[in-house]
């Protein structure tokens, strides 16, 4: 009986202890990713591509000649607040448990090995061109499909306009 608690007792806190130590193992291989993997240089990428997205929404609006320079100091605000929300700074806690918490203590570590290699460093060195290439290539591909969606909306809303007036 004695044995079978002391057996409990063990299975209980040995995982624990095992788990802590894989976390912490984790964490500390998923912040050298993050600095490997060029993951700063990507945020400020993804930082610009949000504020033109929403400068450009704020262009659309129609702001009479005297708001002109309103305008400018608002969207330089959005601007701001996106560069400080979205700071590496304050995104890299995140990054990092993002990565521990899908990949394990020894996977990060393989992963680790490979970015180290002249491969894994011109892999993290060309990643960003490779997905400004992918997301060029994708939005080619948007635009040559846009007639065509165009088309099926009009007709779409054709359908609905029918069935509308036959109620």
């Amino acid at each position: 009986m004695k044995s079978t608690r002391i057996l409990l007792v063990a299975l209980l806190f040995f995982p624990r202890g095992l788990v802590a130590s894989d976390d912490q193992t984790g964490r500390k291989a998923a912040e050298e990713l993050v600095a490997l993997t060029g993951a700063e240089g990507m945020l400020a990428g993804v930082r610009a591509q949000i504020a033109e997205m929403m400068v450009a929404q704020l262009k659309r609006i129609e702001v009479p000649d005297d708001l002109k320079d309103t305008m400018a100091l608002y969207q330089q605000r959005i601007r701001d607040l996106i560069s400080d929300q979205m700071s590496f700074a304050k995104m890299k806690d995140s990054y990092t448990d993002v990565y521990s918490s899908v990949f394990t203590a020894e996977e990060l570590n393989g992963i680790l090995a490979f970015y180290k290699t002249t491969v894994g460093k011109a892999l993290s060195e060309k990643t960003p061109v490779l997905s400004k290439r992918i997301q060029d290539l994708a939005q080619a591909q948007v635009q040559k499909l846009g007639p065509a969606v165009q088309k099926m909306t009009e007709e779409f809303i054709s359908e609905v306009e029918k069935a509308k007036n036959k109620q």
